[in-house]
Order: C-alpha cells, then structure tokens, then sequence
C-alpha cells in the first residue's frame, strides 16, 4: 500500500488543532475546578450545618412514613375509583357482548335444527342463571 507523504503544512494545521483542543480542555478543567471551589463554600462543617442535616434526615424519614401511609389508602383515591370504574363498565359491556352473541348462537341452532333452547344451554354447559350483567348503581 503506498502512502502519501504528509506535508509540513498538514502536520502544523493538524498540531494547531490539536493546540486548540487541549487549550479548550484546559479552560474546561479550569472552570470546573472553580465551580468545585464555589460549591464547597458553605459547605464547610459547623454545628449549624450539622443540626440542618440531622433536620433534613428526620424529614426525609417522616416524608417516607407518611408516603407509606399514604399508599395504604391509595384504594380510596377519587382517581383510582374513577379508573376502575371505567375499567368494569368496559369489561361488563365486553361480557354483555359475548352473552347477546351466545343468546344469538342458541337462536340460530334453535331455529335451524329444531334443538330447544334447554338442550342447547345442557350441550355446552351455559348454566340455568346465564344472563346479561346489569350495571349497579
């Protein structure tokens, strides 16, 4: 494989960029380096910063109590009911839908082949008590 020769003009366009790019992670640190410093103002250790701390954990501890409390009424929840409330009429309009297509089924086989409507729920198991489910109040 041949190689082309680098020019001198290549090779300090290339070293130039390179400069560039470590003069922009140097800055970088620099600044970084700073905000560190800054950050750490205030920070330093007092019994002041320790009584906030020692406040803020018991606060923390207490936040997550009362969360755990929280979620045991979480089946109270207006929202939770309300969701649940369209979850039932859904399934309650799907199980209406499978019983008119049974009832639709047991017409036809009555009507085409003369099996009463008894003989037919027996054949296939549907119970005495088969029917629509009414939507409570």
């Amino acid at each position: 494989r041949l190689h082309m020769p680098t020019s001198r003009a290549q090779k300090r366009s290339r070293l130039s960029t390179l400069d560039e790019q470590i003069e922009k992670m140097l800055e970088g640190i620099s600044s970084a380096e700073h905000s560190a410093k800054e950050l750490q103002s205030g920070r330093e250790e007092s019994s002041e910063r320790d009584q906030v701390l020692e406040r803020l954990g018991k606060l923390e501890t207490e936040s997550a109590e009362l969360r755990s409390k929280l979620s045991a009424y979480s089946s109270c929840d207006p929202e939770t009911i309300r969701s649940l409330t369209v979850d039932s009429e859904a399934f309650r309009a799907g199980a209406n839908r499978w019983t008119d297509n049974i009832f639709s089924i047991r017409s036809y086989v009555s009507e085409k082949f003369s099996i009463s409507p008894t003989d037919f729920d027996k054949s296939f198991g549907i119970p005495e008590d088969f029917d629509y489910i009414e939507q409570r109040v």
